[in-house]
């Protein structure tokens, strides 16, 4: 006879088997959502998305670790029969199951909910009748939306009432895909989120009041922010309940290239890896901005199938090894031997005045033109820094490929206006190409350049001396605006103020795994190592700072 274990009691013996051996990503349900086609905002999706269904394409690893394939609602209401009809024999030939991502219809405004429109029932029922069979559906949002938006007419309503609009929404699901699990997403790690999580087991109360289970939990996290206190407490919260847990693993949306979004994409999937316990239950990689922008082939680092390629091998680490050495460690806490690692050191004192890209990547979709911003105190999560110091030259602003143009030069003195309380000199040894800017207290530094053409699609870097001396690293950012023609922004990608990594070199580590730093004359300073990946393991970075 099946012994039935009670959700308390499962999530003790999962935090027990977590605790006596590590829970490993090859341990983890892979839910995977790439964004559809679409001329909604800024993100118009993956162009080969529906390549990717058909009974041709090829991503047989990705494919056999894929627990579940999420669509976003928008594809269910806008896309034609045919396109249902792809996902349908998709589904039906990989057994995949599905899941969709719903919105809520909570009106800030009115501070009440709102029933779920006639066109969303119509378009699960469209589904439906294309042979589509939902087995999970998230509702997002509708925690947070009603008890903290930041909208200018959010309010706070009861957790009674949005148990209710929950439930309306949920039995619409029902109607239609009456086995359909059904759970939700929220923000976590946001500066106005925390109060969400520690009345989470009132909100579940308020549910079971309605006759309501939450299935499943999954947290969209605020990168940018001190976000692993929180995943953190929630990770626990969701085990005490017995409610399968999972992150959304993504960007933040800053990022202006495929390869970019891979890189903090992965890295994001290896911190929570490493720094939440026990690992999620579920790893969902999915997006909803511009990069990356193509799901093929998993063998692309770039691709979203490709990222998840990666992060589906043994997991690495970079940790230190004594004096000047760093060790690529397995999964297994081996050493891995014959592995190439790149590194790059931040030195404590300005030693280099060599023009170096800032920012880089692919003028969005309806940018005709843009500027460079600089923030200081203002715009970021940056520290209360006293004081704080950066090194300026003019920037270069330059589009490559046949429909690029010739470049542009954004002045310095453009961001110098003498009315802050600032002091400008030249850099000493850097001579006068460059500028010192030295700010007092935390008065917030706010300048926009001015603004230039670009050509939308074409490759751009933005190049120049801009940087920090480390003590007073990290209080501002530095961002390359896109405007449409009426002067709105359409996108953004920032960088923090920090010294510059420098000197980029290739290593070889030692049948042990160590690498030897000596030949590099790394002093008191930051190091960034990164390991790039292989066959046989997952890519894995680390900062470290010697000695």
């Amino acid at each position: 006879m099946r012994c039935a274990v009670s959700a308390k009691w499962y999530g003790l013996l999962l935090l027990l088997a977590c605790a006596l051996s590590p829970c490993h990503a090859s341990e983890q349900s892979i839910w995977l959502g790439p964004l559809q086609p679409n001329d909604i905002g800024i993100a118009t999706g993956y162009k080969d998305y529906f390549e990717a269904l058909s009974s041709s394409a090829r991503w047989p690893s990705v494919a056999g670790r894929t627990a579940v394939f999420q669509l976003y609602f928008d594809l269910l209401n806008r896309s034609t029969g045919e396109k249902l009809s792809a996902v349908s024999q998709f589904q039906t030939r990989t057994k995949i199951p599905l899941a969709i991502e719903i919105p809520n219809y909570w009106n800030s405004a009115a501070c009440a909910a709102e029933p779920p429109p006639a066109h969303f029932r119509s378009a699960l029922r469209r589904a439906k009748d294309a042979g589509i069979e939902i087995d999970y559906a998230s509702i997002v949002g509708v925690l947070v939306d009603g008890r903290v938006g930041t909208a200018a007419h959010a309010c706070h309503a009861g957790l009674g009432d949005l148990a209710t609009h929950f439930t309306e929404i949920s039995a619409v699901i029902s109607s239609v895909w009456p086995n359909a699990r059904i759970g939700e997403t929220e923000p976590v790690g946001y500066p106005n989120t925390h109060q969400i999580w520690t009345e989470y087991s009132a909100w579940l109360d308020a549910l079971r009041e309605h006759d309501q289970k939450i299935s499943f939990l999954h947290l969209d996290v605020g990168w940018p922010h001190d976000w692993v206190p929180d995943v953190q407490f929630v990770r626990k919260l969701a085990l005490s309940q017995g409610i399968p847990f999972g992150v959304v693993l993504n960007t933040d949306g800053t990022e202006l290239s495929s390869h970019a979004a891979a890189v903090a994409t992965l890295k994001h999937a290896t911190e929570v890896r490493d720094r939440i316990s026990p690992l999620p239950d579920h790893a969902i990689f999915q997006s909803w901005f511009q990069y990356p922008d193509r799901a093929l082939p998993e063998s692309d680092p770039d691709s979203l199938f490709g990222l998840v390629y990666s992060y589906l091998k043994p997991g690495s680490r970079i940790v230190k090894a004594g004096t000047g050495k760093l060790q690529l460690l397995g999964a297994s806490g081996s050493g891995i031997g014959s592995a190439k690692i790149s590194i790059s050191s931040k030195p404590d004192s300005v030693q280099s005045s060599q023009m170096t890209e800032l920012l880089g990547g692919i003028v969005p979709r309806g940018a005709m033109k843009a500027l460079v911003a600089l923030r200081i105190h203002a715009e970021c999560d940056c520290p209360d820094t006293a004081e704080s110091e950066l090194y300026l030259s003019d920037l270069q602003f330059k589009e490559t490929g046949a429909a690029g143009s010739a470049g542009t030069t954004i002045r310095r003195s453009s961001f110098l206006p003498g009315s802050l309380p600032s002091a400008f000199t030249s850099c000493g040894d850097l001579g006068s190409g460059c500028t010192q800017v030295h700010v007092s207290g935390t008065t917030p530094f706010l300048r926009n350049g001015q603004s230039f053409p670009v050509t939308e699609g074409a490759p751009f870097g933005l190049s120049g001396i801009l940087f920090s001396q480390n003590r007073h690293a990290n209080f501002g950012v530095i961002c390359l605006v896109f405007q449409n023609q009426d002067s709105k922004e359409v996108r953004r990608g920032c960088r923090p103020l920090d010294t510059p990594y420098q000197g980029e070199v290739a290593l070889i580590t030692q049948s042990d795994g160590v690498v030897s730093l000596n030949a590099l004359g790394v002093g008191s300073t930051r190091v960034r190592a990164n390991f790039a990946g292989n066959d046989t393991f997952a890519p894995s970075s680390a900062e470290l700072v010697f000695p």
